[in-house]
């Protein structure tokens, strides 16, 4: 089965974007559309992205820090998986018939009491304790630039994505 994926960063939040996500879903035929900084505050809030055999998924942040910035609008088909230790990740994590798809979004905005290096680590350790299955796929935007072997946080990256046989993928911006 091919899966169709789509990552997409809406930059300031999604309210004012509804037609445009629920076209992008029903024109290209998707399967898991992950959207970063959506800058949801409450569940009310993804009520309007409902449609017909569809789910919308959130980050736990949703319930750990009253907000979320990734959600996930995906098949009725395939079940969120419970990621250790997630409860302060924007990660969602979407088990699509024994392929795993988690996707990311760590934003340069960290919450109280954090530091951008606690919360690339945080997120690192999170996705150190997610179990490959059949396939793994780490989709998203972890503000690093991959392409500059000089900056922040790359080479901890590279490095665990070596030692998981993960490739990086890098398309666009950083």
């Amino acid at each position: 089965m091919m899966l169709k994926v789509q990552y997409w960063n809406c930059g300031s939040g999604i309210l004012r974007k509804l037609d445009f996500i629920k076209e992008q879903v029903r024109e290209n035929n998707l399967d898991l559309f992950f959207i970063s900084e959506a800058e949801i505050k409450s569940n009310s809030n993804i009520e309007c992205l409902n449609m017909p055999d569809y789910k919308v998924l959130v980050a736990p942040t949703l319930r750990s820090r009253n907000k979320t910035r990734i959600i996930c609008i995906v098949r009725n088909q395939f079940d969120l998986v419970e990621l250790p230790g997630s409860e302060f990740d924007d990660a969602i994590a979407v088990n699509a018939q024994g392929t795993i798809v988690i996707g990311i979004y760590r934003g340069f905005k960290t919450f109280e009491n954090e530091s951008e290096k606690t919360n690339f680590e945080r997120l690192l350790n999170t996705l150190k304790g997610v179990k490959k299955e059949k396939e793994l796929f780490i989709i998203g935007d972890f503000n690093i630039d991959m392409e500059k072997t000089n900056s922040r946080y790359h080479n901890e990256l590279q490095d665990w994505c070596d030692e998981q046989g993960l490739v990086i993928s890098h398309v666009g911006g950083y």
